[in-house]
């Protein structure tokens, strides 16, 4: 009964992607037809006929041909019939064998949900750069963001965006306008695909001002960086991102079951440059810095210039600077006498090729880090 329900969802999926039925076989099954593709499957539905799997077995795999669509697993992500799933795979000379290393695994994951909440913050407002804390409804689709089971190919993750479970009759998609959920997947898509034509478009090497108009196609240096990062960053990388629509819902106009997008190692690194020209051009608001204080100037009777030196990760750093008042100040020159890290949050923006943080608050010595 199982495979009956499922071969259900793959009826409803290809009627939603413009396949309709022709033809029905007594009890055998049916003949259904996509006039996109001019081609036509068989839908085997007796389980007692001897050939049953067989015949599913070829259908599966002619929708995997038209699709680019790993047929182990097209049933498994249909009866996701309520979810929206991404896959993202990583094709390197590591990831061969189908593994990947356990470090690099979990990074992989967390660039992934980096990438999804660039998305939803881009549904929640769009911005070129994000900073500090996540409105509610999204720290709330975050939660709710599920992981999936991985699948063969080199080495794949799935991202399940769950929609709201609907008891929608067959063949008859829901309509998904309005659901946070959806505008999440949608924006991710439109994202990416603007990201991948304009990269792709112009060979590579894109003008970065560009992009300076972007956020409202859900582009941000937030979302450019986490899918920077989703490459291994070795010359024979390619990072795709790949999503299957849920099957009871209607699929957003312009795409299809065949969305797939691809980044290769010197494409990420456009990508990562774009992210930092991005950070660098733009002021950004409510940003938590940690450093050492290099440097002390007093400006005035109650102004102090104070130069603190940030650690990015990976041996990068910069220098910010930033004035301060007397108490603030006071708590730099301890900090400075004993070696100890601060912590700061305020405005960062770059005039020329220096940073400065402005409106500096909760400007203090991180006790546990001397």
């Amino acid at each position: 009964m199982k495979i009956l329900h499922r071969i259900q969802y793959l009826k409803d999926y290809l009627h939603s992607l413009g396949w309709s039925r022709t033809k029905t076989l007594q009890d055998l099954g049916e003949i259904w037809y996509s006039k996109e593709f001019d081609a036509e499957v068989y839908m085997p539905s007796n389980t007692d006929v001897p050939d049953f799997s067989t015949r599913l077995r070829e259908t599966l795999n002619i929708i995997s041909t038209i699709y680019s669509i790993d047929a182990e697993s097209v049933l498994d992500e249909l009866f996701l019939e309520n979810t929206d799933v991404f896959s993202i795979r990583v094709v390197s000379s590591d990831t061969e064998d189908g593994t990947i290393g356990l470090e690099r695994g979990a990074d992989l994951v967390k660039d992934a949900y980096s990438l999804f909440t660039a998305a939803a913050l881009a549904v929640e407002k769009p911005k070129l750069v994000y900073a500090g804390s996540y409105p509610q409804p999204v720290s709330e689709f975050m939660k709710q963001l599920r992981l999936g089971q991985t699948q063969k190919g080199s080495y794949i993750v799935t991202l399940c965006n769950s929609l709201p479970e609907t008891a929608q009759s067959s063949l008859t998609p829901k309509n998904a306008e309005g659901l946070f959920e959806r505008k999440v997947s949608e924006k991710l898509v439109e994202a990416v695909s603007y990201l991948h034509s304009q990269i792709k478009g112009q060979g590579g090497l894109p003008e970065y001002s560009s992009f300076l108009n972007a956020a409202g196609y859900g582009v941000s240096a937030n979302l450019c960086d986490a899918l920077s990062k989703l490459n291994l960053n070795k010359d024979d990388d390619l990072v795709e991102l790949r999503v299957h629509w849920a099957p009871k819902y209607e699929r957003p106009i312009e795409t299809g079951i065949g969305d797939v997008f691809s980044f290769n190692n010197l494409e990420a690194k456009v990508l990562g440059e774009i992210a930092a020209y991005l950070r660098d051009t733009l002021p950004v608001d409510d940003v938590l810095l940690k450093g050492s204080v290099m440097r002390l100037e007093r400006q005035s009777s109650n102004s102090h210039e104070v130069t603190i030196l940030v650690h990015e990760g990976d041996y990068r750093t910069k220098r910010v600077h930033m004035l301060l008042e007397e108490t603030s100040h006071s708590e730099a020159i301890r900090a400075y006498e004993v070696d100890q890290t601060v912590q700061c949050k305020g405005t960062l923006r770059k005039d020329g090729r220096i940073y400065w943080l402005s409106d500096v608050k909760e400007f203090n010595l991180l006790e546990d880090e001397q």
